[in-house]
């Protein structure tokens, strides 16, 4: 939606235009543009837009008279093609004035120019220019672009409009639910490789994921396990070496590893006596 609702019904006076039509041969820019501000606040947009273009074919470098009628083009008859149009026919000087690119930008932004409408709003921090923003996010986030959608999620975010947060907080969530729906496939393909025995290929694949959403809970589950996995190996490769210290009565270095064991999340209540039998007795053959 633009930013300001159609003022009013649009409604003409064929009589008074006609007289006004004869009488803006010789007004200058600036008179023109007050009579197209006086027809608009009468809700007369076609008298109002009559004005403002003949301001502007007599206008040269001043962006005012384009300024007007982007406005009335973006903000009041939410005619974006028109305000398109426009805008590729204005000379170069007049489309470096920030507030004209912002309106530019609006235009393009709302029939779908998203490209051109980041374009124009380059380097602008215009409070108006969040809105081509959040236009922009919203498009992405409807193409199903989570990732485009989160880098202009943040410069939308930079403006600080607190009246903003809540529509940031609900396109975070949107963004985020679209990029768990993306990684189904890839969750679902670790998880299988898993469950099969495919190790290395199911830890790439949580890697991954990871990468791209780092609270991602299944992925996470697969890490945790194989972590897990790899301190259980540990642990048994040392009650093994524990276990061959003891067939050669090398107490001290069963101890040594019994300890190391339990440092790694050996079942301490499994080796307590064990423990304190093997320091005994390396207490004893010393």
């Amino acid at each position: 939606s633009s930013r300001h609702e159609p003022k009013g019904p649009t409604h003409y006076s064929p009589s008074q235009g006609i007289k006004e039509k004869e009488s803006a041969k010789d007004l200058t820019k600036d008179e023109l543009i007050k009579l197209g501000q006086n027809a608009q606040a009468e809700y007369d947009y076609e008298a109002c837009e009559g004005y403002y273009r003949r301001a502007l074919e007599i206008s040269g470098n001043d962006p005012a008279p384009a300024l007007c009628l982007l406005e009335l083009y973006v903000d009041y008859l939410a005619a974006y093609e028109k305000a398109v149009e426009l805008a590729d026919n204005l000379p170069s000087v007049v489309k470096a004035n920030d507030k004209v690119k912002v309106l530019c930008a609006l235009a393009a932004a709302h029939s779908g120019r998203i490209d051109s409408a980041l374009e124009y709003i380059k380097r602008i921090v215009l409070p108006a220019a969040s809105e081509v923003y959040r236009l922009s996010v919203k498009h992405f986030i409807q193409k199903g672009d989570p990732d485009r959608a989160s880098s202009l999620l943040s410069e939308l975010a930079s403006f600080e409009q607190v009246e903003l947060r809540p529509e940031i907080e609900k396109m975070t969530k949107d963004i985020r639910s679209l990029r768990a729906k993306r990684l189904e496939p890839m969750e679902q393909e670790m998880i299988l490789d898993w469950r099969q025995g495919r190790t290395e290929d199911s830890l790439k694949l949580a890697d991954r994921i990871l990468s791209l959403s780092p609270d991602n809970s299944a992925a996470q589950r697969i890490r945790y396990e194989f972590n897990k996995q790899q301190r259980e190996e540990k642990v048994n490769q040392l009650l093994q070496l524990a276990d061959e210290a003891r067939m050669n009565n090398d107490f001290s270095r069963e101890a040594d590893l019994l300890n190391k064991a339990l440092a790694g999340g050996a079942n301490a209540d499994r080796l307590a006596k064990r423990l304190e039998y093997v320091l005994n007795e390396a207490k004893r053959h010393k």
